[in-house]
């Protein structure tokens, strides 16, 4: 092995955090809940036309069982609290309606 570095973590070493996804995390914020998920990408396309600062953030819609049915939450990742509390007052602003999730 003459000429070979082997180089091994450290002990303990973490491995790097991964990056929030669009469904979790600080910074959501939630524009709505959808009978399907094409219902959820159409209110998407929507909500991106009346406020364009959405557009640049991550998106997802996830199916959650509410009451005995299932609903498409749709959210984005607005990166942090501030960030979520800004997106949904532009939102709102443009006559739609969101929620910062907690």
């Amino acid at each position: 092995n003459a000429g070979r570095i082997n180089v091994k973590p450290p002990v303990g070493a973490a491995p790097a955090p991964a990056p929030a996804a669009a469904g979790n995390g600080p910074g959501l914020v939630q524009l709505g809940a959808f009978g399907s998920e094409a219902m959820a990408n159409k209110a998407w396309a929507t909500m991106t036309a009346k406020t364009p600062q959405l557009a640049s953030l991550p998106k997802s819609v996830a199916a959650a069982a509410v009451g005995g049915n299932t609903v498409y939450r749709l959210r984005a990742n607005a990166g942090s609290a501030a960030g979520a509390s800004q997106i949904c007052s532009a939102v709102k602003s443009a006559g739609g309606s969101c929620m910062v999730v907690r």
